[in-house]
């Protein structure tokens, strides 16, 4: 026992010096053991204050020891047993907090450390970790602490998605500057199984129940700006149903019927209105021809729309056609932009995959928010409507000046990048020319009669 010496004993070791302090002198003021000389076992079991099988198992584990390491400790039972990584009790709503906070300092022009970054992450959200644990994290969710990238890594993103996103940024913030009145829309759903996964619970207070059955699911289509939700234009159906002005799943009925309806009739003329690319809100007004269409449809088309160039049957072959196709697919025709232009408004939509563009994605985080505080997991389809009600009236005007200015600084971050590949592109541009200035004369090049085709997506 000399390794004891000099250290300090923990509770439950005290605990059992305690108990064998305890049994010694009552076995010291009766003048005999409490049990006989060859119950060993039985007698530490009793000093220590535990089962006969752990102190089988601790001296069979002793045994080994001293055969062959006597100074090595004994082992802590459940001491080796698998825990779970922070990267499984991080969830990814929360390390979209981390990666704000990483996108913030890079705004900020400083660089986030280790160091630097836990300090910041601990200040907005529990994170009972430390450096370490950070770095396993982020290289989860693909963070690497590496060489840093020349300004032409920017290049790598998909040109059509820059292209559509600086568009939409330049469109938007004129509309925004000629005072125009900008509705956003969109649609999402609500269930009753929408409950917070964790809470504060005990032995006695049972907290939430978790409900992994739906039964019942809400298709929600609204729209608002500034001065909060639309009034008039919610619309509220539940999903699956067969009957009903408006049932099943969303689709391009569902959206046309809620427009003509619903939103046209509330919203100032001369509005701006902004939806995604979700494919209802993208039915083509005339579907464009492609390889596989026939002759026949080849010809029609052709005929009414490029029928100037249409001089005999002969030209209907669709490798002659091709480059005619070709430039009149970068103007989409789609029938929702020509009803709302019908009404004396404008459309515009946000770029594929960036949805933080449109405010309202927000608004459906503040409403689903609302729902998970109501739901304490036994939740009917019927109160979950009371409750979804509740909850767009809950999303205030002051809600919705927040949530534009968050996306005009998301804005103010995506315009500073793309006038930085602006700039190398100019650049690349102009160094090309100068090696190969001899093509700018050549009368078959064709270059500036190009069409790019990150257009094509775009209204």
């Amino acid at each position: 026992m000399e390794h004891l010496k000099n250290k300090v004993l923990q509770g439950q070791t005290r605990e059992v010096i305690s108990n064998v302090i305890r049994i010694c002198d009552e076995e010291g003021t009766n003048n005999a053991f409490k049990l006989p000389l060859h119950n060993k076992t039985g007698r530490a079991a009793m000093y220590c204050g535990v089962s006969e099988r752990t102190i089988t198992t601790i001296r069979k584990e002793d045994q080994h020891r001293q055969k062959n390491n006597p100074t090595e400790p004994l082992s802590t039972p459940g001491k080796k047993r698998k825990r779970m990584s922070v990267v499984q009790k991080i969830d990814d709503a929360d390390f979209g907090i981390i990666r704000r906070l990483i996108e913030k300092s890079y705004m900020e022009n400083n660089v986030p450390t280790l160091r630097t970054l836990l300090v910041k992450i601990k200040e907005v959200m529990e994170f009972p970790y430390e450096k370490e644990a950070l770095r396993i994290l982020l290289k989860h969710h693909g963070f690497y602490w590496k060489r840093c990238q020349n300004k032409r890594k920017i290049l790598m993103e998909k040109p059509s998605i820059l292209h559509l996103r600086y568009k939409f940024i330049r469109l938007i913030r004129q509309y925004r500057s000629e005072k125009l009145n900008i509705i956003n829309l969109d649609e999402t759903w609500v269930d009753t199984n929408l409950t917070f996964k964790k809470c504060w619970q005990s032995e006695s207070v049972f907290g939430v129940a978790e409900n992994i059955s739906s039964t019942g699911r809400y298709i929600v289509v609204h729209a608002g700006n500034e001065n909060g939700f639309v009034q008039g234009a919610s619309l509220i159906f539940k999903a699956g149903l067969s009957t009903g002005d408006y049932h099943g799943q969303m689709n391009e009925v569902n959206f046309t019927k809620w427009l003509t309806e619903k939103l046209l009739p509330n919203i100032p003329p001369n509005s701006v209105i902004v939806m995604d690319n979700a494919p209802y809100h993208s039915v083509l007004e005339e579907k464009i021809p492609t390889k596989s269409s026939t002759k026949r449809s080849i010809i029609d088309w052709l005929k009414k729309n490029i029928f100037h160039l249409i001089k005999q049957k002969e030209s209907s072959n669709y490798t002659n056609c091709c480059p005619c196709i070709n430039q009149q697919q970068t103007i989409k025709k789609y029938k929702i932009d020509n009803l709302i232009r019908q009404h004396g408004h404008f459309s515009l939509r946000t770029p594929p995959y960036i949805c933080e563009l449109n405010p309202i994605e927000l608004a459906w985080a503040e409403l689903k928010r609302f729902i998970r505080n109501h739901n304490s997991g036994d939740m009917t389809a019927t109160r979950l409507l009371e409750v979804l009600n509740c909850a767009i009236e809950s999303v205030s005007p002051e809600h919705w000046q927040n949530f534009l200015h968050h996306v005009i600084k998301i804005e103010d971050k995506y315009w500073e990048t793309d006038q930085i590949m602006e700039e190398v592109m100019e650049k690349i541009i102009i160094n090309l020319g100068e090696e190969h200035s001899d093509s700018d004369s050549d009368p078959n090049s064709d270059v500036e009669n190009e069409t790019p085709n990150e257009d094509s997506d775009f209204s």
